[in-house]
């Protein structure tokens, strides 16, 4: 390991799509500013010097090169040079959907208990607000996005594809009528933003991915949404690349997926800035299908929902199931918590639909937080807003590098107690290593390991959104660095 750098080699990928291989920031030649072009060019020499060919990316200001070809022993190699924080395999993306039957979806998320009354109430339209997708093209003709006086699918687009940005898919428009459908969306009057980077198989290159994402972060302005309901394996570059465009005050929401596992391995979902939607059926218990745990914020109806189809424009509907399609009825909330007047900072709108969610209905939760969507604001207590956190190192102790995590109150909302996960390495479910009143913790992690750290506060009624930070552990053999 060159010159005691932090080297990583991050093999954990179980259907490979090539390589993301995160250059130094330290490593760009001095006068290589932040610009897009130098950044790129740096990345384009280096992916010649080595051999490869790649695409290069910037990932929140750091250089990426992605390679969809390369050996594994290759990949190692790369990995000691002197100028590579990591090397990480990239798995395949896939839209989160299956099939099914019955719309309900609407009178569910207007209403507190069940039996349902037949009625979507809303206040509110989302008039003016911007939902980006990031899905497999939008059926801009189809009847649930027009109005009367103009189509709500907007000129801006992107493809990946270099096409028009149309849905052979079958799966964005539906995801689409879900957040800003006429009859079938949460937030009726949104302008959709059409980010086309699935195949018409349902699959994301992760190259493609990132490609977008950035195009998206340098196109949204605060207070826009996001919606993103597709996933990878866990990759620390498509959590990057999902948080940077959160760095820009969008709101992000994502599906948490539909594997009936740990949503904490998978991208975006488990993206520290993502706001990440597990399913619920028509019974008010977690689907059977839906991943589950920690790295979920939040349940909606994502079982048996009729939504629109992308096989012709009027009265063209199919009925589904996924967390695909949960995931932008939040994003259709976040539009509407804004028309109240709340916003645009990302985390006061997530706090917000946290904190009116319906508690005490949800069963089969596996580990996930009891809040079901609910869109008017009728809420009667209030859990705490999403706390700050400063993540500290103090120095190398006994060949472990240890941290120091720092917890505090955001807003009038007080916190009773703290939770706090960690997670080390690449694979697994966080662990929970504080449970106190105390704001605040340590923690220990091996010498040039990759780490993850989420926390949250809670109150009687309820609990906060979870803030989260990940790092890589410095060499602590022979001493290791001193603490800043």
């Amino acid at each position: 390991m060159g010159g005691g750098q932090n080297v990583q080699f991050l093999p954990h990928a179980d259907d490979s799509a090539g390589y993301f291989i995160r250059l130094r920031e330290e490593a760009v030649p001095a006068g290589e500013g932040p610009g897009g072009k130098t950044y790129r060019e740096h990345v384009e020499n280096f992916a010649r010097n080595v051999g490869l060919d790649a695409r290069a990316h910037l990932v929140g200001g750091t250089p990426v090169a992605s390679a969809e070809i390369m050996s594994r022993e290759k990949a190692r190699a790369i990995a000691e040079r002197e100028d590579v924080l990591y090397v990480e395999e990239a798995g395949i993306g896939r839209l989160h959907a299956v099939q099914a039957n019955a719309p309900w979806h609407l009178d569910r998320v207007s209403q507190r208990t069940l039996p349902l009354d037949g009625e979507y109430i809303y206040n509110w339209s989302g008039t003016d607000r911007r939902i980006f997708i990031i899905d497999s093209g939008v059926r801009a003709s189809h009847d649930e996005f027009q109005d009367p006086f103009d189509n709500r699918v907007s000129q801006l687009q992107y493809d990946a594809f270099g096409g028009s940005g149309q849905d052979c898919a079958d799966h964005g428009t539906g995801v689409s009528s879900m957040s800003s459908g006429w009859t079938k969306g949460t937030a009726k009057e949104t302008e959709i933003v059409n980010v086309k980077v699935a195949d018409c198989f349902g699959s994301v290159s992760p190259s493609d991915y990132v490609e977008a994402a950035n195009w998206v972060a340098d196109q949204v302005d605060p207070g826009d949404i996001v919606n993103i309901s597709l996933g990878f394996p866990h990759s620390v570059t498509i959590n990057d690349a999902t948080d940077h465009i959160a760095d820009q005050g969008a709101v992000v929401v994502t599906s948490a997926g539909n594997s009936a596992t740990d949503a904490c391995n998978q991208s975006p979902a488990s993206a520290h800035k993502a706001y990440t939607v597990a399913s619920s059926n028509d019974q008010d218990a977690l689907s059977s299908f839906s991943n589950f745990g920690t790295c979920v914020d939040i349940v909606a109806p994502g079982e048996s929902i009729e939504a629109a189809s992308a096989s012709g424009d009027s009265e063209f509907f199919s009925s589904v199931n996924g967390t695909s399609f949960a995931a932008p009825l939040v994003a259709g909330a976040a539009a509407l918590v804004q028309d109240e007047g709340i916003g645009p900072d990302p985390v006061t709108i997530k706090d917000a639909i946290s904190q009116r969610a319906t508690q005490g209905v949800l069963s089969n939760l596996n580990g996930t937080p009891d809040r079901l969507l609910y869109t008017l604001d009728d809420s009667a207590g209030s859990a705490p807003e999403t706390p700050s956190m400063t993540i500290d190192f103090t120095g190398c102790h006994n060949g472990l590098a240890s941290y120091a995590v720092t917890l505090s109150e955001n807003g009038s909302t007080p916190v009773e107690s703290w939770e706090g996960y960690k997670r080390e390495g690449m694979g697994g479910s966080y662990n929970q290593i504080h449970d106190s009143t105390t704001p605040g913790f340590n923690f220990s992690v091996n010498s040039e390991n990759y780490w993850e750290i989420k926390a949250r506060g809670l109150n009687g009624d309820g609990l906060s959104n979870l803030i989260g930070d990940s790092g890589f552990a410095p060499d602590c053999t022979g001493g290791g660095p001193s603490p800043l």
